[in-house]
């Protein structure tokens, strides 16, 4: 997670607090606003509201016998219209068992929508809605028999289900045609207010007069009007379902997510009779009736824009991937400040699922870079996304709870389910699960992602300085002198503390906000330039290089060797892996150390006063001694310069981190059992207060020598690049 560049979130549960609410509704070409407003609507409206909510639904409604709180179930959009409905006063379990349930059509996340086939009682008032045309041509339908009509109720995204819709039942319980022209007779208010006295007729002319008929009298208003005020009348030709386009725009450009509840009536001799027949049948999902616009409220989670701006700074691109509307998804990403301006909502910084879905391989690895917003996605979509940003090698981190998000899931380099909300099959495709479906969890895994990535760099570069310090130190002297200052059991000792110790103290260094300044590390380590610069100085390439990567793999706990391998290298065609080689900490405390005790170990017994010993065998052993404690007191100094490589202050939060303080003060406790107490075992003799003054000395001088090698400037060029440019060259022209 330390590397990803890009994470491809869904939007409600996880931007969002996923507590939904009923807002908003349109019933007919009236605007109502919940729980109040809703008492104004017609029986027959309700009665046929809450047959479709109840039945065509997988939620449930308990009413405790005792007057208790009502509990309601269900997805969080079907317990937000569930709650809606139950204000209008639907009495759940007396519908449910009045009508029975012949098909279900499953909601669809291809298709947006779901459906239910009824047959039953059900109240008069709603086929008498079928009497009620007035559009001067004749809509109205014989009333029949409860049991000879099949009611489907659909429900889904509005404008989806809208583009189905020939008919609409209006505010007073009527059907009219949602596809004729009308004339729209509007009075301005302020006319309207002296030239009609009675209140009732007053809030109906300010409304469409002209949908109602009365075009004579309004004529005679007009004449009087203009005679008297001087105003006029203003006619309009619309179409009824631009009007409904216009409130869906409206309710999603205010981050509501809009859904459509419709009907219509089958007749029952094309209803199929037995189960077979009933696998095979489709639901007819065209001439529906409109009953209603619903427009439901997720409010963004406190924290999410905070979150996303940190994801922003640590140059992690956080992409919005929704089924919702793209109008919605519009409001809900400047909202959390995923998009910066309403200026940047253009295509295909913004774009549909569709649209995505349309395009060519080529052409969507080309636009999937921009993409901040997809809108009506399926999960089909989001799996082209992250094929589309992996191929163009982002490393793509990928949220999702449902089952259909799974193949998006596996896909991703990181894949994200939520606790809450996931599936089972979600969870098991993915890496990483998250307990509470917050958004800002995901950003404390960025960063502890990226923390594990800089521990080890912190590891390497300490493990690096102490392996060639001891290396060359012994070689050295072994060569001019035939004699060693470190033996083989306190070799073996220094690499006990130091590979175990000091790996269990660098590795727990807690993140801090630094990480989330520097740019993702990417499918190649140098990729990141600002968080590796100082600390890598040069690159190997092939035997090495598997070796170092396969010791990083299995210090990060995974045997896959391999596969993270190919995930790390940019071209996929040729095995390349840059690897620690030398950094100005390494350089400066690898040299500093290797002066420090050669000298004393050719020069010693002088510097020391230990020629004049009788033992001339105890001065050695003494001398030994020194470098050999020395040479540990350098590692524990340097200890604390290796948890802060390209700070000043090294000390900054030591104290807080107490695992750090305990290692460092067990390691020294050792070192001196093992000087005072263990000589035998060791080959040391003991050392007196003056002599360990000089080891500690000598290991605290690491610690001006670290600042002073970060205050040189780091060369755009690695060291090796200086070593290599001639023979790369040669093999450039070759292979030309």
């Amino acid at each position: 997670m330390g590397s990803a560049t890009t994470i491809c979130s869904d939007k409600t549960g996880t931007l969002t607090l996923n507590e939904m609410t009923v807002v908003e509704a349109f019933v007919g070409k009236k605007k109502i606003n919940p729980p109040s407003d809703s008492f104004q609507l017609p029986a027959s409206v309700v009665s046929l509201l809450n047959e479709g909510v109840a039945q065509n639904c997988t939620g449930n409604v308990f009413v405790p016998k005792d007057g208790g709180n009502i509990e309601i179930s269900g997805s969080p959009t079907e317990k937000a219209i569930l709650s809606w409905a139950v204000k209008l006063g639907m009495k759940f379990d007396i519908i449910r068992s009045d009508s029975k349930i012949l098909h279900v059509l499953p909601f669809n996340s291809e298709k947006k929508r779901g459906g239910v086939a009824l047959q039953g009682v059900v109240a008069s008032a709603c086929l008498l809605l079928y009497l009620a045309g007035r559009l001067g041509k004749e809509l109205a339908k014989p009333c029949v028999q409860a049991d000879s009509e099949v009611r489907i109720h659909w429900k889904g995204a509005a404008e989806i289900v809208l583009t189905s819709c020939s008919g609409y039942i209006d505010s007073n319980g009527c059907l009219q045609s949602i596809n004729e022209d009308k004339i729209d007779y509007c009075f301005m208010k302020t006319m309207c207010k002296p030239i009609t006295k009675f209140r009732p007729f007053r809030v109906h002319a300010i409304l469409h007069l002209g949908c109602f008929g009365f075009k004579p009298f309004l004529d005679l208003l007009t004449l009087y009007g203009q005679i008297k005020f001087g105003f006029g009348l203003v006619e309009s030709s619309f179409r009824v379902q631009e009007f409904f386009k216009a409130a869906i725009d409206e309710m999603a450009v205010n981050s509501l997510r809009c859904v459509a509840l419709a009907y219509r009536l089958c007749e029952k001799e094309k209803v199929p009779t037995d189960e077979e027949g009933f696998n095979g049948w489709i639901l007819p999902e065209d001439n529906l009736v409109l009953l209603a616009i619903v427009g439901i409220k997720d409010p963004c989670r406190p924290g999410v824009k905070d979150a996303v701006k940190i994801c922003m700074d640590a140059g992690v691109k956080v992409r919005m991937v929704t089924g919702d509307n793209i109008q919605t998804a519009k409001a809900i990403a400047l909202e959390c400040g995923i998009l910066s301006s309403a200026e940047d909502a253009t295509e295909p910084t913004i774009i549909e699922g569709r649209v995505f879905r349309e395009l060519s391989d080529k052409e969507r690895e080309q636009i999937a870079k921009k993409i901040t917003v997809m809108g009506r996605s399926s999960p089909s979509d989001k799996l082209l996304l992250v094929q589309a940003l992996r191929k163009g090698g982002d490393v793509v981190a990928v949220t999702g709870d449902g089952t259909n998000d799974a193949p998006a899931l596996h896909e991703a380099d990181i894949g994200l389910s939520m606790g809450i909300q996931g599936t089972e099959v979600a969870k098991e495709s993915s890496d990483i699960i998250i307990l509470d479906d917050n958004f800002a969890s995901v950003v404390k895994v960025v960063r502890w992602g990226r923390s594990v990535y800089a521990n080890i760099q912190k590891f390497v570069q300490f493990q690096l300085t102490v392996n060639v310090a001891a290396l060359v130190i012994n070689v050295v002297a072994a060569i001019s002198s035939g004699d060693v200052p470190l033996n083989s059991v306190q070799l073996l000792w220094v690499n006990l503390i130091m590979d175990t110790l000091g790996a269990l103290a660098l590795a727990t260094e807690p993140p801090t906000d630094n990480l989330m300044h520097r740019s993702p590390v990417g499918r190649s380590l140098l990729k990141n330039k600002s968080g590796l610069k100082r600390v890598q100085w040069g690159e190997r390439e092939g035997l090495w290089s598997r070796l170092a990567f396969k010791r990083l793999s299995l210090l990060l706990g995974t045997s896959n060797y391999k596969h993270h391998v190919e995930e790390l290298t940019p071209t996929g065609t040729s095995l390349q892996f840059h690897v620690l080689l030398s950094s100005f900490n390494t350089l400066f405390q690898a040299s500093y150390q290797v002066t420090v005790l050669l000298v004393l170990n050719f020069a010693g017994l002088t510097i020391l006063h230990l020629k004049d010993d009788h033992d001339r065998e105890h001065a050695y052993d003494v001398k030994n001694t020194l470098i050999f404690n020395a040479f540990v007191m350098c590692q524990i100094f340097n200890e604390f310069n290796a948890r802060k490589p390209e700070e000043i202050n090294c000390f900054k939060g030591v104290t807080k981190n107490y695992l750090f303080m305990g290692i460092i003060g067990f390691t020294f406790v050792l070192q001196i059992i093992i000087i005072e107490f263990l000589g035998k075992f060791t080959k040391t003799v003991r050392l007196n207060w003056k002599l360990w003054l000089v080891s500690l000395g000598i290991g605290i001088i690491s610690w001006p020598l670290a600042i002073v090698g970060k205050l040189i400037p780091v060369p755009k060029t690695p060291v090796s690049g200086y070593f290599t440019k001639a023979f790369r060259r040669c093999r450039t022209d070759r292979n030309a």
